[in-house]
């Protein structure tokens, strides 16, 4: 009877998780490409720059992100809240004021980092550069936590449309300020590659205030809910540290081809933000399928949390192969459009290639990630990761590269391992939390 059931509802709740999904792919697109804008635009102003902004990308992210990842669990917290019966609303406040604390945590360590980066092994001429941005960029923080909290409220509401929208314009305000500020087009100043940081700068401080201007007049309670600041916290510190984890594994990969050469360096930094690109589209289904999938948990409806565990995974695979296969067919054309440089050009024909092979695996764990977070459960990917990641792939990729003379082709392999491996354990994990809902909640509910 449950099979039956679930056969009949699965045309509907993939329906359901792909009109949700769709706003959310969209804001995601937009966040790529206000990043991909950039590195479009430090091409225009020559290698170094392309160079310099993929290293100091890749100090910055794993920082950036883990704060992030501290917000990451308002989603799912209040989701769950809803399928209780609980009224969300009141927690806005509350959830600006913890993103503001989390902005503070994550500039201080960025300040931190920008010290290190002169005794990394860096390319000397690199450095001063790197940190510039770095210095610059750290300021934009606040806003860009506040954006991204007021996103994950409204998401959790399944009020998905303003604040991806705003995204999407957000695009066109970044490549307005960069070619304003780096070329100094109408009236801003020429500030060459410093431009670069000022734009971001100033993307994210249009972001959050748009957020804050259209949700303003919904606060109700303006009265600080430490207890469930606390609870978001507790929930999103493993999502913070499994998001650290992995994108300090491809930052890893970016900071070592730093050290090879300016032209591997800046190959790595296109087709990192060409996967990236890509990948958003099952990070967004994945969004929404913890959304989705936490109502369901919060209302004991073990029918409901597999429907749509099928339904996010059916979704993001179908994209995955359609850009493993563009990967795959068209590098040269992809890397043609990123750079004039024919060295740069001929190194990011190859990494592509091994892009192509992990879109699969990597659509599969991103997904389960999200799906896990739906049912409360976060450690299980932070465990994963480090598996997966730090333990077996990137290790063989460090031997591929040095030992091997693969070079960053050997860092790539060594990421496809990691996303296999780590894919491997969240299907594992999800079955056996699917098995243990199954016998846990006696009433099923559609």
């Amino acid at each position: 009877m449950t099979g039956q059931l679930l056969r009949l509802n699965l045309f509907q709740s993939t329906k359901e998780l792909f009109s949700f999904s769709v706003p959310i792919v969209l804001g995601q697109i937009g966040i790529t490409l206000i990043a991909l804008g950039d590195v479009y635009v430090a091409s225009m102003h020559g290698t170094v720059s392309t160079a310099s902004l993929g290293v100091a990308v890749a100090f910055m992210n794993p920082i950036f992100l883990f704060g992030l990842g501290l917000l990451m669990g308002v989603a799912p917290v209040l989701s769950i809240k809803r399928g209780r019966g609980e009224e969300p609303t009141q927690f806005l406040f509350s959830n600006i004021v913890y993103s503001v604390l989390v902005s503070i945590l994550i500039m201080i360590l960025m300040f931190g980092c920008y010290f290190i980066i002169p005794h990394v092994g860096i390319e000397k001429e690199l450095v001063p550069y790197i940190q510039k941005y770095i210095f610059i960029t750290t300021w934009s923080f606040p806003a860009a936590c506040i954006f991204q909290v007021i996103k994950e409220h409204l998401q959790a509401l399944e009020k998905v449309v303003l604040a991806n929208a705003t995204a999407i314009f957000g695009v066109v305000v970044n490549l307005f300020l960069n070619f304003g500020f780096v070329f100094g087009k109408w009236g801003f100043p020429k500030l060459g590659y410093d431009g670069l940081a000022y734009a971001s700068f100033g993307v994210r401080l249009f972001l959050a205030l748009v957020l804050v201007a259209m949700t303003i007049t919904t606060i109700k309670c303006f009265k600080v809910k430490w207890d469930y600041i606390k609870e978001a916290f507790s929930f999103s510190l493993p999502v913070a540290f499994m998001i650290f984890l992995e994108v300090l594994g491809f930052c890893f990969v970016g900071i070592v081809v730093g050290t090879i050469g300016v032209d591997e360096s800046a190959a790595n930094n296109i087709v990192l933000n060409l996967a990236t690109l890509t990948f958003m589209i099952p990070l967004s289904i994945s969004s929404a399928a913890t959304v989705k999938v936490g109502m369901q948990y919060g209302k004991e409806s073990y029918l409901g949390v597999t429907r749509f565990t099928i339904s996010a995974l059916l979704l993001s695979e179908l994209f995955m192969c359609i850009t493993c296969s563009i990967f795959m067919l068209f590098s040269e054309q992809l890397m043609g459009h990123m750079s004039i440089d024919p060295k740069v050009i001929f190194i990011g024909v190859q990494l592509l290639f091994i892009v192509g092979l992990f879109q699969i695996v990597d659509g599969i764990q991103v997904t389960l990630s999200g799906v896990l977070r739906g049912m409360g459960k976060t450690k299980e990917s932070f465990y994963a990761i480090l598996l997966g990641y730090w333990i077996i792939g990137l290790p063989m990729g460090m031997y591929l590269t040095y030992y091997q003379g693969m070079k960053p082709q050997g860092l790539w392999v060594g990421l496809a391992a990691s996303l296999a491996i780590v894919s491997i354990v969240l299907s594992v994990i999800t079955k056996k939390q699917l098995n243990i809902m199954k016998n846990s909640f006696h009433k099923l509910k559609n």
